[in-house]
C-alpha cells in the first residue's frame, strides 16, 4: 500500500525536465548562498556589538581587583618605585603620578592582563577611596565611545560602566585609564598630575 501510493504522488508530481532543472537548481544554490552569508554577517555584527568597550574591562578589572581583596605585589608611595617594579613584571614603562592633593597617596602596584596582554596597574587612595591607574599600549585602548573633556590644557576622555567613572588619555605610545566609584573630577586631578610628573 505504502508502494503504491509513492507511486500516485510521483505520478502527480510536476518532476522538471532536463532543460529547466539546472536554472532552478542555480537558483537554489543562490538562495543557499545567500542564506549562509546573511548569517556569516549576523553572526560578525552580533559578536562586535557583544564585545566589551574599553571602560567595560577597565572596570572589570577595577572591581576584580576589589573583589580579591585589594591585594597588591609591591606597596610602596614612591612612584619611581612602583613604576620600576611594573616595568620590570609588565615590559610597560609606565609614568605614575606623584600624588599634589592631599588626601591622595599611592599604596603601590600589581601586574595583571586586559584581553590577554600584560597592564601596568597601581593603586592610589583619594580620600579612603580606592583608584585603579593603568597604562597600556595604545592600541589596547579604544577611546573612541567616551565624551571628550578639557580639563588644564589637555584633552582628555571619560566614561562610566557599573556605577565607576573612567578617566583616560593617549600619552605617547600608552593609554593611561583612572577607575573609581569617585566623580570625575577627582580622576582628572590625579591624571594630571601624570602630566606634570613626565614633563
Amino acid at each position: 500500500e505504502l508502494d503504491d501510493a509513492l507511486g500516485d504522488m510521483l505520478a502527480g508530481a510536476d518532476v522538471p525536465s532536463p532543460a529547466n532543472a539546472r536554472p532552478r537548481r542555480r537558483f537554489l544554490w543562490a538562495a543557499a548562498a545567500g542564506i549562509v552569508i546573511g548569517a556569516s554577517a549576523w553572526f560578525a555584527i552580533n559578536d562586535s556589538a557583544g564585545s566589551p568597550s574599553f571602560v567595560d574591562l577597565v572596570v572589570a578589572d577595577f572591581e576584580h581587583f576589589l573583589d580579591e581583596g585589594k591585594k597588591l605585589q609591591v606597596t610602596s608611595s614612591s612612584p619611581a618605585t612602583v613604576a620600576k617594579w611594573l616595568l620590570t613584571k609588565t615590559s610597560v614603562a609606565v609614568v605614575l603620578p606623584a600624588p599634589r592633593v592631599p588626601g591622595t597617596a599611592l599604596l603601590g602596584g600589581r601586574k595583571c592582563k586586559i584581553a590577554g596582554r600584560p597592564v601596568a596597574f597601581a593603586i592610589y587612595e583619594i580620600d579612603g577611596e580606592p583608584v585603579s591607574f593603568l597604562a597600556l599600549h595604545a592600541e589596547q585602548g579604544d577611546l573612541a565611545e567616551m565624551n571628550e573633556i578639557h580639563f588644564g590644557g589637555e584633552t582628555y576622555r571619560v566614561g562610566r560602566s557599573k556605577g565607576c567613572t573612567v578617566v583616560a588619555r593617549r600619552r605617547d605610545a600608552l593609554v593611561y585609564a583612572a577607575v573609581s566609584n569617585l566623580p570625575a573630577d577627582r580622576l582628572l586631578t590625579l591624571m594630571a598630575d601624570t602630566v606634570h610628573e613626565s614633563d
